[in-house]
């Protein structure tokens, strides 16, 4: 035992060199492990983070009042009250739970509704269905307003709050909403932001 002892230090001598880099290459790869385990639980705590964080509501640049109520047939028994509380302009808006900004030279103009059901019955309601803006004072071309969460399922004897909204230029003036059924009559409301 003791020759061998012997042996190995004067290996270890004659070799010293060669020994003391495989020791720092030892080290700094060990090194590199404990730091590279700390930033990926760092990584993960912090992405919990985010996730467990609110969205903050955007603000509206602008906003006009309505609060007008229409009421629409749903199939050959049902009806639902349909009430237009509000219009916004803003340059940001969430979209299934995600921040969603505007593009440079456009904002989004935002519809809230409530949806109130009093039948018996669950009713399903594509809100978008009974409204659409016009721009520019251009009433030949109604746009419909392609951000939505429909299909709006409004339980029975209840209100459903719900927004609409459509990226518009910042330049696009007279503004106006066309409510009313598919088939039906609009009633025009012009918005007027302030």
């Amino acid at each position: 035992m003791r020759r061998f002892i012997q042996n190995t230090i004067r290996l270890i001598l004659k070799y010293k060199k060669i020994f003391a880099v495989i020791v720092v290459i030892i080290a700094v790869i060990t090194v590199f492990n404990i730091v590279r385990g700390g930033k990926a639980e760092t990584k993960t705590s912090s992405n919990t983070h985010v996730q467990n964080q609110k969205i903050d509501a955007p603000q509206a640049k602008a906003k006009q009042e309505i609060n007008q109520t229409f009421t629409f047939s749903i199939g050959e028994e049902n009806k639902i009250f349909y009430t237009i509380e509000s219009a916004e302009l803003q340059d940001e808006i969430i979209v299934k739970g995600q921040l969603a900004k505007s593009v440079t030279g456009k904002t989004f103009i935002v519809v809230t509704l409530k949806v109130r059901n009093d039948s018996q019955e669950l009713i399903e309601v594509n809100t978008r269905d009974y409204i659409r803006l016009t721009l520019n004072g251009n009433t030949g071309d109604k746009i419909a307003l392609e951000i939505h969460n429909d299909p709006v399922l409004v339980q029975p004897i209840s209100t459903k709050s719900t927004r609409l909204g459509l990226p518009i230029k910042d330049t696009d003036q007279n503004l106006s909403l066309h409510v009313g059924e598919i088939d039906g009559e609009k009633k025009v409301i012009p918005i007027r932001f302030e």
